[in-house]
């Protein structure tokens, strides 16, 4: 059974995230802050780290970087999971060795959960392991291996049924606030972005005719295109390969 450790100072999140990840037949390890995290990798070598950024002690920067520095941890692979979703941080993240990179308002807690079993079915070397984003190759679409469920006594299943209970109690009556700021959080991201775009008009100096042609292009861009990290990235494309014409070259 994979190991998981999940670095994560939301407990409430940590809580819900665990459990689903279980019942994906992970065995899952908790660390709250980024100290706890690097004390639990000198007892433990876990198949994989889902690690937040934003931790007390010690950032998960910091973290994910001395994971690396580290001839036992090193090969380990790190998927980040963080409301943090700027280019910035991505890049950073990648760069110091993160496998991938979700941003938590953009993704489900089960679609998380798949991800993450896709990505540990994929055999691959600690060094491509490392250059998975980095080199955006595409994961290969693999269908679970069949696992016979063994027989479980009616005490157990009704001990499954309770503890599911409570932790779907959890996710109702306490992670109200977790998910309100996922939310807040995506729509902040986009808004960040839109911002950036409308600044990049102002700091140009572009023809008239130019400026309405790229304008409608970025339009474009953004009735086609939902997620906001590509959106940004066509629209940059755009103004690289138009800013410097003139009008009547468009």
């Amino acid at each position: 059974m994979p190991t998981i450790l999940l670095v994560e100072d939301e407990r409430s999140l940590s809580s819900v995230l665990g459990f689903e990840l279980k019942k994906s037949n992970f065995d899952v390890e908790f660390a709250y802050d980024g100290e706890e995290a690097l004390e639990k990798l000198e007892k433990i070598k876990p198949d994989l780290i889902l690690l937040d950024l934003i931790l007390p002690k010690i950032n998960g920067f910091d973290v994910l970087e001395k994971i690396k520095q580290n001839f036992d941890t090193r090969s380990i692979p790190v998927i980040v999971l963080s409301n943090l979703g700027s280019d910035d941080d991505i890049k950073r993240a990648i760069k110091l060795g993160a496998s991938d990179y979700y941003v938590k308002a953009q993704h489900p807690l089960l679609e998380i959960v798949e991800k993450i079993s896709k990505f540990l079915e994929i055999p691959r070397s600690p060094i491509e392991t490392s250059k998975v984003l980095a080199e955006e190759t595409p994961l290969i679409k693999q269908e679970p291996p069949v696992v016979e469920k063994a027989e479980i006594v009616p005490e157990v299943k009704k001990e499954e049924k309770k503890e599911e209970k409570v932790v779907k109690k959890a996710v109702t009556e306490e992670n109200k606030e977790a998910k309100e700021a996922l939310k807040i959080g995506k729509e902040t991201i986009e808004e960040t972005i839109e911002e950036g775009e409308d600044k990049d008009d102002q700091k140009i100096k572009l023809p008239k005719g130019v400026r309405k042609f790229i304008r409608e292009k970025k339009k474009e861009i953004k009735e086609t295109i939902s997620d906001p990290k590509e959106r940004h990235k066509k629209i940059i494309e755009l103004y690289e390969e138009f800013s410097h014409k003139k009008d009547g070259q468009v």
